[in-house]
């Protein structure tokens, strides 16, 4: 690991253009040295929320100046670094092996999960670091696509059964037709005011044709994560909105998928 890190800042340092890279990924910051700061920084100068999980596609270097094109949330974009923002970056290579979150060169924690995706993560305010992944918990199953939430210090993800497992965002459609039963938005980081966590704005549709809205909210307390479902008095999506233009949060993107059988 260490070997490719160097090897890949040699192709830097020696004024190489466009040259392909291996993806990998890693945490955006402010300036990328703001690792202590995510989601209590300001808008990235870059124009990627700080925690937001990204893939580094290609590089170039322009006037001595270090361009890496990122793929980010469905988008893509060249961001521009000097050198030490570079060696910042190189540090916080984040890969994925065998369901294991490898970061610096080692095991964060094992998730136990199958096709695993990392979304992100957030430092709660005791300075705890939670992650974001998305998976199965079975290798050839109609399971769909899940959201689990983890501290590593607790060890290896428990996700038996259905265990510590959140919908993904986007439409459910039904086992049997495509009618949409369940919809949903959720946004990960400061996503209400003072609230850190991941947030999920619901909408289910019934066979007699009503609908019912509620939230779904993810916080952090002593180390513990900490569920609230809400039916009444419901948080406007309009102040997680109006946080993620300010650089406090981002949407996590939505999928369509069929109800588990």
């Amino acid at each position: 690991m260490l070997r490719t890190v160097f090897i890949l800042f040699l192709l830097f340092a020696n004024n190489c253009t466009a040259q392909a890279i291996p993806k990998f990924g890693f945490f955006a910051k402010k300036r990328l040295v703001a690792y202590d700061t995510v989601f209590n920084a300001k808008p990235s100068n870059q124009g990627i929320v700080p925690g937001t999980f990204v893939r580094v596609e290609e590089t170039k270097i322009e006037q001595k100046q270090y361009w890496l094109r990122v793929l980010y949330e469905g988008n893509s974009k060249w961001l521009s670094f000097n050198k030490e923002e570079l060696t910042e970056l190189l540090k916080m290579k984040v890969t994925i092996e065998n369901g294991s979150i490898i970061e610096g060169g080692h095991e964060v924690f094992n998730s136990n999960l199958y096709d695993l995706q990392l979304i992100g993560k957030i430092k709660s305010r005791n300075e705890k670091e939670y992650f974001v992944v998305s998976g199965k918990d079975c290798s050839d199953c109609d399971t769909s696509r899940s959201i689990y939430i983890h501290l590593p210090e607790r060890g290896r993800l428990i996700a038996n059964n259905g265990e510590n497992r959140y919908k993904y965002p986007g439409k459910e459609l039904s086992i049997d037709s495509d009618e949409v039963v369940y919809s949903s938005r959720a946004f990960l980081g400061e996503v209400l005011n003072n609230k850190l966590g991941v947030i999920w704005y619901e909408k289910r549709f019934y066979p007699d044709g009503n609908k019912s809205d509620s939230v779904f909210l993810v916080t952090f307390f002593n180390n513990e994560i900490v569920d609230q479902s809400i039916e009444k008095k419901l948080p406007n999506i309009q102040e997680t909105i109006d946080l993620e233009k300010k650089g406090y949060c981002y949407e996590i993107s939505g999928i369509v998928y069929r109800e588990d059988p």
